[in-house]
């Protein structure tokens, strides 16, 4: 399918159905950030009505096709299990539309994310204390993300 990301979760022994071992999974269309918090909560857009907690599924495609809210999609999933190894858990996966593209991960579970037309954008770290944050926003992938695509107070992606 033509101007749309599609994203498919599969599992090697999971059969099809619920994607398991994340407290929280969401996709989001970004089109901007506000860098006075972390999380989800950082990114301006939408959150995918076709893929969160509450439906995300494997086995089947999911179309993310609303791409006139943004080109940029990101894929989160927050990792069942001890709060202290999360980081090393969680899925963070930002795509920009890009037709003809192919980006995969593979999450600590097994499960293969397969994204077709669109390609994978870098997560560059923020150093510990930048702007006087404290560690747990500026460790946030998903603020690493907004700040570094967005940088402090613009809507549009830098170039």
């Amino acid at each position: 399918m033509a101007d749309a990301i599609i994203l498919r979760f599969s599992h090697p022994a999971f059969p099809p159905g619920r994607v398991q071992g994340f407290s929280l999974i969401w996709a989001f269309y970004v089109k901007g950030f506000i860098p006075e918090t972390h999380c989800q909560c950082c990114f301006k857009g939408l959150r995918a009505p076709n893929f969160h907690s509450r439906n995300a599924s494997s086995g089947v495609d999911i179309i993310l096709d609303l791409l006139d809210v943004s080109p940029i999609v990101y894929i989160c999933g927050v990792a069942m299990g001890p709060e202290d190894q999360r980081k090393y858990r969680n899925l963070h996966l930002p795509v920009r539309y890009e037709e003809g593209s192919t980006t995969s991960a593979t999450t600590y579970n097994g499960y293969t994310v397969e994204v077709t037309n669109a390609r994978a954008l870098p997560i560059p770290p923020v150093p510990d204390g930048y702007n006087g944050l404290p560690p747990h926003h500026t460790r946030c992938k998903n603020f690493q993300f907004g700040l570094a695509t967005f940088g402090t107070r613009q809507s549009a992606p830098r170039a």
